[in-house]
């Protein structure tokens, strides 16, 4: 067990800027990639928001012509008369 323990050790001296450098460069990664879903998180919400915005003036656009198509359809009965 100290051999295994002693063995460790040297390993880790030996390669301590390695080790440094390859943590060093997983938290940044980590840390650039949530910031990355954040900004993506963000961008899905204003898209979902101008879809929804969309879907809203479609909406009023269907009942406006729904609207005018009754109208139509009165001036037809209207004139048939």
């Amino acid at each position: 067990m100290e051999k295994v323990k002693n063995e460790l050790l040297i390993f880790v001296k030996n390669n301590a800027w390695g080790i440094i450098i390859a943590i060093a460069v997983f938290f940044s990664n980590y840390i650039v990639l949530s910031s990355k879903t954040d900004e993506q998180g963000r961008l899905l919400a204003e898209h979902e928001a101008r879809i929804r915005a969309m879907e809203l003036k479609q909406e009023m656009i269907m009942e406006k012509l729904k609207n005018i198509e009754k109208n139509t359809n009165y001036f037809r009965e209207w004139l048939e008369e």
